[in-house]
């Protein structure tokens, strides 16, 4: 076995992401020009965007996570006081727990993207630019 047929793939996938980085730049420029900014003003708020919508991502979990403890904690607390007789409490402890499964299961799904936009902006924002160009 020879490395000549390794050595032939290496240099397509070489040219490959040589034709995104050339497209990627030129996307850069177009935008820099429609927006009238430099390209040097341009990466910067684009990374920092990332950075933003993990802070605005975690801060909607905060919140729901909250929301969803005081409906639940207010249906126990209402179970136990005699004017909750008619059961309705329930709702409020039905509520809370659908806000609490909501509030987990999307950060379990997402919170390992989270984690990543705000320690490492820049590479989802050149992994957004390469989805869009291709």
């Amino acid at each position: 076995m020879t490395n000549e047929p390794n050595a032939e793939v290496a240099q397509a996938i070489l040219q490959a992401a040589d034709g995104v980085g050339n497209k990627i730049t030129e996307l850069f420029g177009a935008l820099s020009n429609q927006i009238g900014v430099g390209v040097e003003y341009f990466w910067p708020v684009f990374v920092k965007q990332y950075y933003i919508e993990a802070i605005s991502d975690i801060a909607i979990w905060i919140v729901l996570a909250i929301f969803g403890s005081i409906l639940i904690r207010r249906g126990i607390v209402g179970g136990d006081k005699k004017d909750w007789k008619d059961g309705s409490y329930i709702v409020l402890l039905i509520a809370g727990g659908i806000m609490a499964i909501f509030c987990a299961s999307t950060f379990a799904i997402t919170g390992g993207d989270v984690a990543g936009k705000i320690l490492n902006p820049e590479y989802y924002a050149i992994q957004d630019i390469i989805r869009k160009v291709r």
